[in-house]
């Protein structure tokens, strides 16, 4: 029974561990897609959008509220993926990679 059990918990391991990779891959994918629409944004107006409602974002397919967007001088700007289970991820914009 101990046995059962163990292994249980492994499975058990395994499964949450590849949901919560998954999910963030997911999310991450996602924030390209929002950091694609934020330079079109600018290329189209000449500057940052002041927050995230400002984009046309009709066929994005995830809820925004996962995303934190933060304009820095005007010229700059992060962006952060929520995620309450270890550090969240944030792209700068000056670095152009996500960290």
């Amino acid at each position: 029974m101990k046995k059962f059990l163990l292994i249980l918990a492994l499975v058990a391991a395994v499964v949450l561990y590849w949901n919560y990779k998954y999910n963030k891959d997911a999310l991450t994918d996602y924030g390209d897609e929002l950091i694609e629409k934020i330079e079109d944004y600018k290329d189209e107006f000449g500057e940052l959008p002041e927050s995230l409602e400002a984009l046309d974002l009709d066929d994005f397919e995830i809820d925004l509220d996962s995303f934190e967007y933060t304009l820095e001088d005007g010229e700059e700007f992060l962006l952060e993926i929520k995620n309450t289970v270890e550090e969240s991820d944030v792209y700068e914009s000056v670095k152009g990679v996500w960290e």
